[in-house]
């Protein structure tokens, strides 16, 4: 038992990497969707229809230690932030923030990374 009180040490970072494809997942699904971290929809493109269509390729996560990192890649980079031409169609959560789907799938692996660590 005091083995395995010691491993809780590791809680965190165990956590990350069991969460870290569960957010991929939950970030995929949203851009999929269309819809930002916190679940409003994009601004539709000029002719109205769908932006961003394959923006769910263009994601990755990994585990850096007990943060979980989460990136865009390619031109959808700057629909994330929006210029002063290209309006806002959130991606990612800005840093710092946490989506309840987010924070679902990371509770989740912390949940199952606590148990398995208690064995």
């Amino acid at each position: 038992m005091v083995a395995a009180i010691a491993r809780l040490g590791d809680l965190p970072t165990v956590a990350a990497v069991k969460g870290a494809p569960t957010v991929l997942d939950a970030a995929k699904a949203q851009a999929s969707a269309g819809v930002t971290p916190d679940g409003s929809p994009w601004v539709p493109t000029k002719k109205g229809g769908r932006a961003l269509v394959n923006a769910a390729a263009h994601l990755t996560a990994k585990a850096l230690a007990n943060v979980i990192q989460l990136t865009l890649k390619g031109v959808d980079v700057i629909h994330n932030y929006g210029t002063s031409r290209q309006p806002k169609r959130q991606i990612i959560p800005a840093s710092g923030d946490i989506s309840a789907a987010f924070a679902q799938a990371v509770t989740d692996a912390a949940v199952k990374s606590f148990k398995e660590l208690l064995k």
